[in-house]
């Protein structure tokens, strides 16, 4: 089986995510990795609470981007950042841990 979950979404693409995250951390007993680049604060704020509880913060990437993105201040729910990380670098980043965890399947 596998031993991570990690998950690349884009906007609204999350939502199919809400459901794969919780039913991803619930069958591994652990939490998952995510990639989420975004515009919208409001959606955002709105899948939040329903992702916090399955995620493992300190591997994931959430991060608003476009126009008016930046009118929800700097206390982001999910420790979202603006700005635009490479997909590609934070995917060898997350495997350079699993790797030193010994982690063989994600």
């Amino acid at each position: 089986g596998m031993q991570r979950t990690v998950f690349v979404f884009g906007g609204v693409g999350i939502t199919p995510g809400l459901s794969l995250a919780k039913a991803a951390s619930e069958h591994s007993g652990r939490k998952v990795a995510l990639y989420w680049s975004l515009r919208s604060l409001e959606l955002l704020k709105r899948a939040a609470p329903l992702l916090e509880p399955h995620l493992e913060l300190s591997q994931s990437c959430v991060q608003l981007n476009g126009s008016g993105a930046q009118e929800g201040g700097t206390d982001l729910p999910l420790q979202a950042k603006y700005d635009l990380k490479d997909l590609y670098q934070w995917l060898d980043h997350v495997g350079q841990i699993y790797v030193k965890e010994g982690v063989t399947n994600a």
